[in-house]
Parts: C-alpha cells; structure tokens; sequence
C-alpha cells in the first residue's frame, strides 16, 4: 500500500489548464489588497505531482511558468518573488 499525503489529507491541485487561472486569480486578489510581492513556499511539491500528469519536469515548468508570469503582471518584476523551499533539479533548471 503507498501512502499519498495530498488524497488523503483532502488538498488537490487544479488541472494544468488551469495553473495559469490559480496565480492569476490569486495574486490579482493580493495586489488588490496593495501586496507588493509575495513568497511561494513548497515549490519543490511540483516534483511529486508529475506522476499521471506528464512526468515531475513538465509539472514543475507548467507551474513556474505559471507563477512567474503572474508575479510579472501583478507585482511588476520577479524580483517581487520570493522562491522557498524550490531546490529540486526540475524547479533550478526553469528559474528565470
């Protein structure tokens, strides 16, 4: 038996069609609010998730393309970013 945490603790992720729609909607709320620049813990989840979902490479570059568009168009730069916990091979290699 394999245990998954993200089943069986209730937490999903949107569909990768939707990444794009998650950051937007998200950070559009926060700069509403006069955030200026957030910090994204956990990045290096994206490595877990590839399974069924096109392999852990192309999740991890789906959602930091995602993210860091977003943070382009709502913050103004990433340099508005702050990446944590995002040291797995797939998120370095896709860093702008």
């Amino acid at each position: 038996m394999v245990w998954d945490p993200l089943p069986v603790l209730g937490i999903g992720i949107p569909p990768r069609s939707k990444v794009d729609d998650f950051y937007r909607i998200l950070h559009s709320k926060l700069a509403s609010w006069g955030v200026d620049g957030v910090k994204i813990d956990a990045q290096s989840v994206t490595t877990m998730l590839g399974e069924g979902n096109g392999g852990s490479a192309s999740m991890t570059r789906t959602w930091m393309n995602a993210m860091e568009a977003s943070v382009d168009q709502h913050f103004g730069q990433s340099e508005q970013l702050i990446s944590c916990m995002c040291h797995a091979p797939e998120n370095l290699y896709h860093m702008q």
